[in-house]
């Protein structure tokens, strides 16, 4: 018994107690107390610093003892053995200094005992009847084999309407070949072959009884699939596929290494999200059941960071003609498009780049997300600056007075009468002449940041024309010729950027 006289002695009884009250402190004497238990067993704790979290919050005096397992077990993937451990037990694993995984637990009870034996031995009742099913599991799946578990995919419904598994593999296979020469380069040529298998077996361990049935393995598909590839002799290429193409599960996940495993990840989401869309899982407010946003962040995180130049368009037209059924394909692109518009937005806004850049850029361009970093990154380095400031208000006034013309009705540039034109309106046709090859090479050529610059020339010719100009002149021919002089000074930004989306102080 422990009398707590006030409340400023509360914490040192608890701790006379031996019960610490506040989490660091827990934590702290946890992994004290589980490295010095590791040590007796001649390994070290596996670094697990959600499950330190976990467990700190579940105990209040905590003590750390060390139990064992039969070392058959490691015969099943580490993951297995380590998911087994940890997911409802919340056990710790031990492995040498060389990362190879130990036969033996450690696990955090609450309390004192003077003989831990029982506690210990009940523990290991316990961890073995898990290891037996998980190893149970192995066994069965491995003399299914992949192809055997992929067939198994054949009677199970994906989406309604939309076929089986099996079918959706068949898509992602067709989606793999039509993305590779853009995605994976030169390497592509070696991946004609692997593509198509890795596709086949992606999802085969969905149907394997180590997976289904929402077992506490649910979590390594994918991983699963790899290691029953490894030990069946698959080509090494496609396990590392296997296993990577769940990533990025969320924004702070790796992404996939190979190219292979960055291929089927792509494939896998543009297919679901085009799945998804037609099938009406259309993400709304905090409603995305099928983690459809997921999916399209992770294809534009592995498209920005792995600096792959590909179509959004292309990609998501492709994944729709392979969807069996007659749905209106140009409409749910359309609708695709602007989802993944919305994703680019928010990646881009999480590089630090401000909101109206963002909205510039993407309103003249958002198929290629690499092309649109690259412009959002060259604007934002002059944002701010007078001299883009004063281009913008030009900018903004030519914008204006074009608003209201059909782009039809606007006259060929090259083709007008140039005859009589006014100094100013000379002046700014001349230097959109001398700044449009220049524009279009460096364009070409992505030189963003030269082409800003080239651009910013026009600047000051632009201001004099509309100070001593009046564009929509009485007079048709000098109306016509100022209005396909601003349209060509419009065409010409739009390469880079729409301006007018920037918003000048005072606005």
């Amino acid at each position: 018994f422990h009398e707590v006289k006030d409340s400023q002695s509360y914490e040192a009884v608890l701790k006379e107690a031996g019960v610490s009250l506040r989490p660091e402190d827990r934590a702290a004497t946890i992994e004290e107390q589980l490295a010095t238990v590791a040590k007796e067993v001649q390994g070290q704790v596996l670094h697990d610093p959600e499950l330190l979290e976990e467990v700190t919050f579940l105990v209040e005096m905590p003590q750390a003892f060390a139990g064992s397992f039969d070392p058959e077990f490691l015969a099943v993937p580490r993951e297995v053995t380590v998911t087994a451990m940890r997911s409802h037990q919340r056990y710790f694993a031990v492995e040498d200094a060389s990362g190879k995984l130990l036969p033996h637990f450690l696990v955090v009870a609450d309390g004192r005992w003077d003989d831990a034996s029982q506690v210990i031995a009940g523990n290991e009742r316990v961890l073995r009847a898990r290891l037996s099913d998980a190893r149970f599991y192995w066994d069965v799946d491995l003399k299914t084999g992949l192809d055997g578990l992929a067939d198994a995919l054949k009677s199970v419904v994906w989406l309604e309407g939309l076929g089986t598994l099996a079918d959706k593999s068949e898509r992602v296979a067709k989606i793999m070949v039509a993305l590779g020469p853009d995605v994976a380069g030169d390497a592509w040529s070696s991946l004609t072959q692997k593509a198509p298998r890795a596709a086949k077996v992606a999802k085969a361990d969905l149907a394997s009884e180590m997976i289904k049935d929402g077992k506490e393995f649910t979590g390594l598909q994918g991983v699963i699939g790899a290691r029953y590839g490894e030990a069946l002799g698959e080509d090494p290429e496609v396990c590392q596929a296997l296993a990577q193409q769940y990533l990025p599960r969320g924004s702070k996940d790796p992404l996939p290494e190979s190219e292979l495993g960055l291929l089927l990840a792509l494939a896998d989401r543009f297919d679901t999200i085009a799945g998804c869309w037609a099938a009406g899982f259309v993400p709304t407010g905090s409603q995305d059941p099928y983690g459809l946003r997921r999916a399209g962040n992770g294809i534009v995180r592995i498209l920005l960071e792995k600096s792959r130049v590909t179509s959004l368009s292309e990609a998501i037209k492709n994944a729709l003609q392979n969807l069996p059924g007659d749905w209106n394909r140009e409409a749910l692109g359309q609708e695709i498009a602007s989802f993944f518009r919305e994703r680019l937005a928010f990646h881009l806004r999480e590089r630090s780049i401000s909101y109206d850049v963002v909205d510039a850029v993407l309103e003249v361009g958002a198929d290629h997300p690499v092309d649109a970093l690259a412009r959002a990154k060259a604007l934002q380095a002059v944002r701010g600056e007078a001299e883009l400031e004063r281009l913008v208000i030009g900018y903004k006034r030519a914008a204006n007075i074009l608003k209201g013309i059909n782009a039809s009705d606007i006259e060929s540039f090259d083709g007008l009468d140039w005859s009589g034109a006014e100094p100013a309106e000379e002046a700014l046709r001349q230097a959109v002449t001398q700044a449009t090859p220049k524009v279009l090479q460096l364009n070409q050529d992505a030189k963003y940041p030269e082409m800003l610059q080239e651009l910013l020339t026009l600047r000051e010719p632009i201001d004099t024309f509309f100070d001593d100009v009046m564009v929509m002149s009485e007079d048709p021919k000098q109306k016509a010729r100022r209005v396909s002089l601003l349209n060509q000074v419009r065409l010409l930004f739009q390469n880079l950027c729409d301006l007018s989306c920037i918003v000048i102080e005072g606005e």
